[in-house]
């Protein structure tokens, strides 16, 4: 039985996922946002957006280098 791939690089981005979620949710509360499902939509939008920032910092730089 084989398990899952995950690599770090799945780590990174879950990580900043998770954090940007909550970050983004408190802040569209301290904005005033009243709407449940808007504060959840703001606060993945940013979760998506640090998760992927992280996950690129971490794998570095793509493509050929020129060396």
């Amino acid at each position: 039985m084989k398990g899952p791939n995950y690599t770090t690089a799945d780590l990174f981005y879950w990580g900043g996922f998770i954090a940007g979620t909550g970050i983004g949710v408190t802040l569209a509360r301290k904005l005033g946002v009243s709407n449940q499902i808007v504060t959840l939509l703001i606060g993945m939008a940013l979760g998506v957006g640090l998760g992927y920032l992280l996950e690129r910092i971490h794998s570095g730089p793509q493509g050929p280098q020129d060396f």
